[in-house]
């Protein structure tokens, strides 16, 4: 509530109500703004331009809907809403920016809400208050004494041209995001860390081992990662997380071959590369209970590694924990799907199945998501 203009502004996860009115929907690139509601139900759709930090640069709205942005002094044509420029600690350089009579959308700076209460103009980042005039959260680090070579006020490290402090907790270092050339890393990637697995003789279920290899790259390469389950979705990004080991536990021990096979995880896929996955419905019960990666794909044929069972005389307790000595995961297998036979071979045990590729659901991670 500010005092100038007063008003109460409720939230209800990316909507917001401003005195009990429905006011905006926000959404990945941008919102859908709500100038006069109900008697105006039909909101602006606006779009905004981000840079690698997350922060808002640009917002615009084709506000003729002639299939231009217009871009003018004139307040009556300008299209473009809002324009802003960052000291590196977040607050803004004044000048004759871009600016429009619509209400401006207050996530700017790393994509944070501004609260100008009290005239403070504070970022709220979700466990703190932070302060872009002085590059200081307001109050300390509940993590402080995991950094405590450095002070608990201390926004990202200290480096906020490479650093984000995801919620103003512990900071999870994201230095890079998944472009494409981070996406091909990954598929290289993906070869070479399988064989490394299989030579280290660490055991994996099959979900465990696509899982792994994700969260690995992820974490070595500081991108963001989210993964949904049937207990939630777990990011990286939280500060349920103060460390790589406790995020990838509290995934494996959650997640099942199934859940791989959902829209914000993974999308479908014609052709696999390198790091996709294989679904597949062994028992004909209309779930998917077995994963492959794919490490290599030519004309002839695909190449896949896999975690399995091992047997087992049913789950015990930690038994979906890899490291308990009661894991059920096995040693990683290798096998190849033949083409043009259609016959598939698990070259570790020797077994082979007839038509088992063309049953695959093919998916590649939603790399579009984490951006």
């Amino acid at each position: 509530m500010t005092t100038e203009n007063e008003y109460t502004l409720d939230y209800m996860g990316p909507i917001e109500y401003r005195d009990g009115q429905l006011d905006a929907i926000y959404h990945s690139a941008g919102r859908a703004y709500f100038q006069d509601f109900p008697s105006d139900p039909n909101p602006t759709f606006e779009y905004v331009i981000r840079d690698h930090l997350g922060s808002t640069r640009l917002a615009f709205s084709d506000l003729n809907d002639d299939g231009l942005i217009i871009v003018s002094d004139d307040p009556q044509t300008n299209e473009l809403l809002q324009e802003h420029h960052y000291y590196p600690f977040g607050m803004e350089f004044e000048g004759p920016w871009m600016m429009h009579p619509i209400r401006e959308s207050a996530y700017q700076y790393n994509g944070k809400e501004l609260n100008e209460d009290l005239e403070l103009e504070w970022l709220d980042y979700g466990a703190r208050w932070y302060d872009p005039a002085v590059g200081r959260f307001s109050s300390i680090d509940r993590f402080a004494e995991d950094f405590a070579y450095q002070s608990p006020y201390i926004y990202g490290g200290n480096n906020p041209i490479k650093v984000i402090d995801i919620n103003g907790d512990s900071a999870w270092v994201v230095t890079n995001s998944w472009t494409e050339e981070q996406i091909s890393n990954y598929q290289s990637y993906a070869a070479s860390k399988l064989d490394e697995y299989a030579a280290s003789g660490t055991r994996f279920t099959c979900e465990d081992l696509a899982l792994s290899l994700i969260i690995d790259y992820a974490s070595e390469n500081e991108l963001p990662l989210e993964i949904t389950n049937g207990t939630g979705t777990y990011s990286a990004l939280s500060d349920d997380f103060d460390n790589v080991q406790d995020f990838k536990e509290a995934i494996l021990n959650t997640t099942a071959a199934s859940d791989l096979a959902n829209d914000e995880n993974t999308v479908e896929i014609n052709s696999p590369r390198s790091g996709d996955i294989l679904l597949f419905d062994l028992s004909g019960a209309g779930r998917i209970n077995h994963t492959q990666v794919v490490q290599t794909n030519n004309r002839f044929k695909v190449e896949i590694r896999q975690g399995n069972f091992r047997e087992f005389g049913g789950r015990l307790t930690h038994s979906s924990n890899p490291n308990s000595w009661r894991y059920i995961g096995s040693k990683v297998q290798s096998g190849s799907h033949f083409k043009r036979s259609g016959e598939y071979l698990n070259k570790t045990t020797g077994s082979t199945s007839a038509g088992l590729y063309d049953q695959a659901l093919i998916r590649r991670w939603n790399f579009a998501r984490w951006r």
